[in-house]
């Protein structure tokens, strides 16, 4: 872009320039011999020393231009660089805000199974009586499932999370978890003293 207003500049320049020249050109032509020759002479002295100012100040005025086109493509070129920048950051942003609502409405479903389990009743199964009728029973969790739900509660708090996070996760209360945490508190006081 740059060069384009320099080339037009300096086209512009020689134009005048050369019209300048025709100009001296058809002045000594008309001139008269004699005395008067001197004087149209230095005239065309003085025209010619201004021509060559004049052409010294386009050249001056074109190297400005170049230098401020110069200085404003550098900042474009800033601009561009800050503007990508803050795209990069507003997509991690926006990102790291999906994840969260993401996470929200996990814990908000655990919320509601946990809320819509304590309203349900409990699970009962049909199981033949030994002596072969059928009782309703109530149905409970394996013993390796408490372990295992415990060993998780135990592994989440050593990672650092809280006791609310993890009945959440979990779908425990808060209680289970406090709970479960104290047991093994007791049992390490106690494997430690023993």
């Amino acid at each position: 872009m740059e060069y384009l207003v320099t080339i037009t500049l300096l086209a512009a320049c020689l134009v005048v320039f050369a019209f300048i020249c025709h100009l001296v050109v058809v002045v000594r032509r008309t001139m008269v011999y004699g005395g008067r020759q001197m004087e149209f002479e230095e005239r065309a002295e003085k025209l010619q020393r201004a021509i060559e100012a004049m052409a010294a100040r386009i050249d001056q005025v074109a190297e400005e231009a170049a230098s401020a086109l110069a200085d404003r493509e550098r900042d474009l070129v800033d601009l561009a660089d800050t503007c990508e920048r803050t795209l990069t950051e507003a997509g991690q942003v926006l990102a790291s805000l999906r994840e969260q609502c993401e996470r929200a409405e996990r814990a908000l479903s655990a919320v509601a199974a946990l809320e819509g389990m304590a309203d349900a009743p409990p699970a009962v199964a049909d199981a033949p009586e030994p002596s072969g009728g059928t009782a309703l029973e109530v149905a409970k969790p394996s013993k390796q499932s408490f372990e295992k739900r415990n060993a998780r509660v135990i592994a989440l708090h050593a990672q650092g999370m809280s006791q609310a996070r993890i009945a959440a996760r979990l779908g425990m209360s808060v209680g289970e978890v406090e709970l479960v945490l104290g047991l093994r508190k007791q049992l390490d006081d106690a494997g430690r003293g023993g």
